[in-house]
């Protein structure tokens, strides 16, 4: 559903008090509605180049599942361990805290290391914070300038909570962050510590910094973050918001451009002393990875931007081309009557259609403009018309006729 349309029904189905009043709302809104009728949903698992100086980050994969459920992540990354079992020597996986990845991660991978991102953990404190710690349900019978300067006090408090929280994950060792936190939390509201102690002391070693900063990916500034992953995500949602598109399209895209990524690392790796090409270097422990011009193997891909214009023009053309198929859809349509008349009995003994009962509803004028005039055909004809489905046999057998099907031998 397009955005627009999300819009007329937010209007016609809201009145008085709950209609938006401004243009943040109407925008917060449309984005709420279309989020709950999404019928499926994407997840793109990415890794850092560590093969390049510039480390950048490569798509590996991307899931299309309905629900958000550990079934999907689990099969998900059952393939990603068939073909890359090698992920779980070295790798560190770096997650906005959901449940079902990190569970299908640690059942195919369990000995890959599981930090959580402090950009979306901190969103999750201070929603915590504003729920627990300093509830708006605190304010009872003021006016409008109470309630402002409320808020703006409890804002300050917040951040102020805040600021001490993430120092607290900064500590060198899990025993000095123990010892801090025990005194700290001794202030807090007994609501707030007891979320904080549910919630994120039991995970605390993939958040504390003491457990990233050996693998130096720890900024005292920031933490652990996956801000680089967000930027690329940043591109795809763009291709979300340009109103409806299907799964096939835009599977197709995301083909495109990994083909673009691979085809970048490939190309930087093979000219890196030849010339500077779009921003990477190869690393000198890697060296020995360069490869001659004539081993190169390229895919056919785009940048994202170029693999979104090139959609866009397929599907312009694809509309264009609908709209006509319609249009004599519908002619066809006026001019065939469904009448109770007995005038057509042009079915044979066996009640089946022939070839020539068809013909003889179809007249063809010859004239110049070499136009095709339809006749009404024979309820009979009709009705003899079924549509009949594949069976599965039948279905695997003609993907297998073919070639479509190909047999891993392992």
């Amino acid at each position: 559903m397009s955005r627009s349309k999300a819009y007329k029904h937010l209007i016609a189905t809201n009145d008085g008090d709950d209609a938006p009043r401004n243009v943040a709302q109407c925008q917060y809104r449309c984005q709420k509605y279309l989020k709950q009728r999404r019928i499926a949903n994407d997840e793109a698992l990415l890794y850092k180049h560590v093969m390049f100086i510039e480390q950048s980050i490569v798509p590996l994969a991307i899931l299309f599942h309905d629900y958000k459920k550990e079934r999907s992540h689990n099969r998900f990354i059952q393939i990603i361990n068939y073909e890359i079992p090698e992920i779980g020597k070295n790798c560190v996986l770096i997650t906005d805290c959901e449940d079902a990845l990190k569970n299908a991660f640690h059942s195919y991978y369990p000995n890959v290391e599981q930090l959580r991102c402090w950009n979306h953990l901190g969103k999750n404190i201070k929603a915590a914070a504003k729920k627990y710690f300093l509830p708006a349900e605190q304010i009872v019978d003021v006016n409008e300038e109470d309630t402002s300067v409320f808020f703006k006090k409890r804002k300050e408090i917040i951040n102020k909570l805040m600021d001490t929280i993430i120092n607290l994950f900064r500590e060198l060792s899990k025993r000095d962050f123990i010892n801090q936190y025990n005194i700290v939390s001794q202030a807090w509201p007994t609501r707030f510590r007891d979320w904080f102690n549910n919630n994120l002391y039991p995970k605390i070693d993939e958040i504390g910094g003491w457990s990233s900063r050996h693998r130096n990916i720890f900024n005292e500034m920031s933490g652990v973050t996956n801000n680089r992953v967000e930027s690329l995500n940043v591109v795809f949602k763009k291709w979300l918001a340009w109103k409806e598109l299907s799964l096939d399209y835009l599977a197709q895209i995301f083909y495109l451009v990994n083909g673009f990524y691979v085809n970048e690392c490939s190309i930087f790796g093979m000219f890196f002393f030849v010339t500077f090409i779009g921003g990477y270097h190869l690393r000198q422990d890697y060296y020995d990875s360069k490869m001659d011009s004539s081993l190169l193997s390229l895919v056919t891909s785009f940048s994202p931007v170029e693999a979104v214009e090139r959609m866009k023009n397929m599907l312009r053309k694809q509309q264009t081309h609908v709209s006509e198929v319609n249009k004599t859809r519908v002619l066809g349509e006026e001019l065939v009557s469904l009448s109770n008349s007995d005038d057509y009995d042009d079915v044979t003994e066996n009640n089946e259609v022939t070839y020539d009962d068809i013909a003889e509803d179809i007249e063809i004028s010859n004239d110049d403009n070499k136009q095709i005039s339809v006749s009404s055909p024979s309820l009979s004809v009709i009705r003899n018309f079924q549509r009949k489905m594949l069976t599965n046999n039948a279905r695997a057998n003609l993907l297998n006729e073919q070639e479509l099907v190909q047999f891993n031998s392992k």
